[in-house]
């Protein structure tokens, strides 16, 4: 006997099996998606991070100390909040030297979190 179609029993089968792909293929797109806007606001942090550390690095170590900094010891750029801390360190073992150790926080919201992310750098005072 010869067979010449599918059964509606095979077609369902094949509709189910179709619709668990597409189900969980489809699923895969906000996890990428959200990896995607995770990965574009650590890099945007990164580089307004980098240019901000550039800046404190051209100001005297005496304006960053005193909290005189021109943009403030905090701001907001782009929904990015940033604050810096500078402090003086003595160097061990060589009398009176220092540096001038400067923390930069940058923070933002992704979701419902907040991500934050730091630098540290240490700038020569201005009297050497």
């Amino acid at each position: 006997m010869s067979n010449r179609g599918v059964t509606l029993i095979e077609v369902v089968v094949a509709m189910v099996v179709l619709v668990v792909g597409l189900v969980s293929t489809l699923t895969l797109f906000p996890v990428g998606l959200k990896a995607g806007r995770r990965a574009r606001q650590t890099n945007e942090a990164a580089l307004l991070g980098q240019r901000l550390m550039q800046e404190l690095h051209l100001a005297k170590a005496s304006e960053l100390l005193a909290g005189k900094f021109p943009g403030g010891a905090a701001g907001e750029e782009a929904g990015y909040r940033w604050q810096y801390e500078a402090e003086e360190i003595a160097l061990e073992g060589v009398d009176g030297a220092t540096l001038c150790r400067v923390l930069l926080t940058l923070e933002w919201e992704s979701g419902v979190n907040t991500r934050r992310e730091q630098w540290v750098s240490y700038i020569v005072p201005d009297e050497v």
